[in-house]
């Protein structure tokens, strides 16, 4: 199986999951996951960042990430979709993340954001 790394640091002092724009190296990181596993983790980093190596991933490739001493690992399902960015509220258009998502992985600029859809 095919798997995919996040080894960079994470910043989870970013303002918010929608309307944020990572620069650089910076990679933010949510975990907004609730009582019972329910929620997801989300992610945010550039275009040209620590995530670019996304846009080579398919589905089945695993993501592996540690955060506070624990490794996480989930399924990319192969799903993902490109949002434009509203220029007047700075939020992705149709941001939303489905019901029971394990793992959201953004990719961002100033003007779109692609995000890619995972599972347990």
């Amino acid at each position: 199986m095919p798997s995919l790394g996040i080894n960079v640091a994470f910043t989870t002092a970013c303002p918010d999951d929608v309307t944020y724009v990572p620069t650089g190296d910076t990679v933010c990181y949510w975990n907004l996951t609730g009582p019972g596993g329910t929620g997801f983790y989300a992610f945010g980093g550039s275009s040209t960042g620590p995530l670019a190596a996304l846009s080579r991933a398919h589905a089945g490739a695993a993501v592996t990430w540690t955060f506070k001493g624990t490794m996480v690992t989930r399924k990319l399902t192969g799903g993902s979709q490109v949002l434009l960015r509203d220029p007047a509220t700075g939020e992705f258009a149709g941001h939303d993340v489905p019901s029971g998502q394990h793992v959201f992985l953004e990719i961002r600029d100033t003007t779109q954001e692609v995000e890619y859809n995972g599972g347990p």
